[in-house]
């Protein structure tokens, strides 16, 4: 009897000197879902070119005209060309990228089915949904066979299962008919028609003439979906990921899109899922929806942050000030528990940042620089800048009010922002711990030659101020900053 072929899951992901990441990060997924936050601008992007890359890199490489019949040398000239465009720019050093601590050319790619779908998939071209363009522009598995010959097998199938899921998930009443049209003898395309209830509109193209732009990308989604439900394979790993996949969908559709993809996921034990977000509110949606309903022992958290122009990586469950202190106990180097320490406060500070500036996320280097040179920042008893406008704004739309008080109001306001009592103790913590990461932290991350290494002193103090800095952010965090 033939041993059944065992599967191997994502369990870590690493990029060194690839686009946005000068340095190297490693995502350890431990074979499980993962959720992942990042701003724009953080290296979101980035990681899913990486995966992107490391799975289709052929694919990339036709649209470079590197095929079977390109010269040795050609071929090498654009692979070069190619390469430039994905290597960090900050550096002249080589990218690499690793799976399960493993490079492109040491993995079976035959063992994973991976689907990859950005927000970029979500525009119409010309105007009507093609299936055949829709889906020969997606990072999709489809094995040997060629688009046209996947969707002879599966128009049938994947017409019902989109109008069923329009139907009985989502309360649509808009139903879609992919009717093949033939181009030429050889060549056929499959348009998608839509129409409503009761057949009265039925257009396939100038479709955003006569449906949202909301509901057109529900529809591409739910087909999207449906492609991956029907292509996965019981035989591999499959990979679904989804970066900002919810940005251009109706707010009212997101809870749907979540109990949607879940429910027809979660029972997949061959499927690794990863989201990407840079929207705060869906991504505190998700959290919500998977430690509420889902097992979440199958889910792991990242945040994406940038931090002296470098862009890095946390992971929610990695490290903190109680696992330090229990490592040192262990034995633990003060040069490595100096590096952790650092990195902590690099991660509070980044906090702090989306606290002040909710949902803008400020250069977390101007944020210590302001603290620093005692410049204001504003955040008032949970408020931040934004509800600062607003209150400005409701007093300028007092027509019975006279200048002067008027005046008066708004520096009463503004001053009240500026001298929060929880930010002036802060300052203080702040301006110390800045002390002690440039003084004693910064050799533990870079070396220790021609510098005093930290001291068991310095290391101590270091703990107890990010101690102190965490809690000061837990007590000023607002929960609703990152509802919807």
């Amino acid at each position: 009897m033939q041993n059944k072929k065992i599967m191997e899951t994502i369990n870590t992901f690493e990029l060194s000197h690839f686009k946005a990441f000068e340095d190297s990060i490693k995502l350890n997924f431990q074979g499980k879902n993962a959720l992942i936050f990042g701003e724009n601008g953080s290296g979101k992007t980035s990681f899913f070119d990486g995966l992107k890359f490391f799975f289709f890199r052929n694919k990339i490489e036709k649209g470079y005209n590197i095929s079977a019949s390109t010269t040795p040398e050609d071929a090498e000239q654009k692979r070069q060309e190619m390469k430039e465009k994905y290597r960090n720019a900050r550096t002249n050093i080589d990218f690499s990228l690793l799976l399960n601590d493993k490079s492109i050319d040491d993995i079976s790619r035959d063992d994973y089915n991976v689907f990859l779908v950005t927000h970029e998939n979500f525009e119409l071209s010309n105007n009507n949904i093609l299936l055949n363009d829709i889906l020969d522009n997606l990072y999709f598995d489809y094995g040997l066979n060629t688009i046209n010959s996947i969707l002879d097998l599966l128009c049938d199938d994947l017409q019902s299962a989109v109008n069923k899921s329009l139907r009985d998930d989502f309360s649509e009443t808009i139903t879609v008919k992919f009717d093949k049209v033939l181009v030429s003898d050889e060549e056929c395309h499959y348009r998608c028609v839509l129409s409503d209830c009761n057949g009265s509109l039925v257009k396939s193209t100038e479709l955003s003439n006569f449906f949202n732009e909301g509901k057109l990308h529900l529809i591409l989604l739910i087909i999207y979906l449906n492609v991956v439900f029907l292509l996965m394979s019981k035989e591999k790993t499959n990979l679904l990921v989804l970066d900002d996949f919810v940005t251009s969908l109706d707010a009212a559709n997101r809870a749907f899109v979540l109990k949607y993809l879940f429910e027809n996921t979660e029972k997949q034990e061959s499927l690794q899922i990863i989201l990407l977000t840079h929207n705060v509110s869906f991504y505190n949606l998700t959290m919500h929806y998977v430690k509420t309903y889902l097992n979440q022992n199958k889910w792991v958290y990242f945040n994406l942050y940038c931090y002296g122009g470098k862009c890095k990586i946390y992971s929610y469950e990695d490290d903190s000030i109680e696992k330090i202190k229990e490592d040192l106990k262990q034995g633990l180097t003060l040069e490595d528990a100096g590096n952790r320490i650092r990195q902590i406060f690099e991660i509070q500070v980044h906090t702090l940042a989306k606290i002040i500036i909710s949902g803008g996320v400020e250069d977390t280097k101007n944020i210590l620089a302001r603290f620093r040179n005692g410049e204001p920042l504003y955040y008032n008893n949970g408020k931040d800048v934004f509800d600062l406008v607003k209150t400005i704004e409701s007093y300028a739309k007092i027509s019975s009010i006279d200048k002067n008080t008027l005046t008066n109001k708004i520096l009463t306001e503004i001053n009240s922002y500026k001298n929060d009592t929880s930010l002036t103790s802060l300052r203080i913590i702040l301006k110390d711990m800045t002390l002690f990461q440039k003084v004693s932290l910064h050799p533990t991350s870079h070396g220790t030659e021609g510098l005093t290494p930290v001291s068991q002193k310095e290391l101590n103090e270091s703990l107890a101020l990010v101690e102190k800095i965490a809690g000061h952010i837990k007590s000023m965090d607002r929960p609703n900053i990152v509802n919807m």
